[in-house]
C-alpha cells in the first residue's frame, strides 16, 4: 500500500510514467481536494481535473492508443433519483446487512437494508475505442469497473456476489473493439478559464460548508436565462454487458 498507493504522486509521477511508457495495467488517479468536487467547491475545478488527466495521456500516442480513462464519482450531489435500483431478493448473500445487534449501530436506524444497488452517478469513459458521442444504458455500478479488469485482465473479483455479478454489466459495451481505435487528438477546451470566476467563492464557500452551518454559503452563480431542458438523442452501439435500463 505505502509502496504503489501512497509514495507514488499524481499528476508528477503520473505524468512521467505516460512519458516513459511504463504506466502500470491499472491506475488509479485522485484528485487533490479543490478538483474533487465535493461541496462547496465548483465542478468546473473537476473538470481541470479531467484535462489535465487527458493531456498528460495525450502527450505520449503510443500510451493514449491503448488507454481508457474512466472518470467515476462517488455520490450524486444529494439530487433526487426518480428510477428505483435493482434490489437483491430478501436473504441474498452478501447483499444485506447482517450485523447481529443493527440497534447499536450509529445511524442505523434498526434497519436491516440491502447494501444496494443505489442511486444512479454519474461515469464517463474516454478513449480511442470509445468515440462518441456515445449513451450506453447497461446497468454499472461501481463493481463493472472491477468486472472490466477482470474481463480484460483475467483478475478475479472474489468479493463480488453471484446477485450482483449476474445484474450489472462488465462496461464492455461501452468500446468498440470491431474498428481500429481512433486515437486522434481530441479537441481539448481550457476549462480553468470557466473556473476562474467560481474562485472567489471558493474559499468562503469551503470555510461555512466546514462550520456548524449556522453562516449562509454563498450560492454559484448559473447561467442566464434557464431554459427546460429537452431529451437528447445519441448514437447506440455495443452488446449489452448487463441489464438495460
Amino acid at each position: 500500500m505505502a509502496r504503489y498507493g501512497i509514495a507514488p504522486t499524481y499528476p508528477g509521477d503520473f505524468a512521467a510514467d505516460v512519458r516513459a511508457n511504463r504506466l502500470p495495467k491499472v491506475s488509479w488517479l485522485v484528485p487533490n481536494i479543490l478538483q474533487s468536487e465535493h461541496p462547496a467547491l465548483p465542478v468546473a475545478l473537476g473538470a481541470v481535473s479531467m484535462v489535465t488527466a487527458l493531456r498528460i495521456l495525450l502527450s505520449n500516442p503510443a500510451v493514449w492508443e491503448k488507454t481508457a480513462l474512466i472518470v467515476s464519482y462517488d455520490e450524486n450531489g444529494g439530487f433526487f433519483d426518480h428510477v428505483t435500483p435493482p434490489t437483491a431478493p430478501p436473504g441474498t448473500p452478501g447483499e444485506f446487512v447482517t450485523v447481529p445487534n443493527i440497534d447499536a449501530v450509529p445511524g442505523s436506524g434498526g434497519i436491516r437494508g440491502p447494501l444496494g444497488l443505489g442511486f444512479r452517478v454519474p461515469c464517463i469513459v474516454i478513449s480511442p475505442y470509445s468515440r462518441g458521442p456515445l449513451m450506453v444504458s447497461d446497468t454499472f455500478d461501481h463493481t463493472s469497473q472491477l468486472k472490466l479488469i477482470r474481463a480484460r485482465f483475467g483478475v478475479p473479483v472474489p468479493n463480488m456476489t453471484a446477485w450482483r455479478d449476474g445484474v450489472v454489466g462488465d462496461m464492455t459495451s461501452a468500446f468498440n473493439f470491431a474498428t481500429p481505435p481512433n486515437s486522434t487528438r481530441p479537441n481539448l477546451s481550457h476549462p480553468l478559464l470557466g473556473a476562474l470566476p467560481k474562485l472567489p467563492q471558493c474559499i468562503p464557500n469551503v470555510v461555512l460548508g466546514t462550520t456548524d452551518g449556522a453562516l449562509p454559503s454563498i450560492p454559484y452563480r448559473v447561467p442566464y436565462p434557464q431554459v427546460m431542458p429537452t431529451q437528447e438523442t445519441t448514437p447506440v452501439r455495443g452488446t449489452p454487458s448487463g441489464l438495460c435500463s
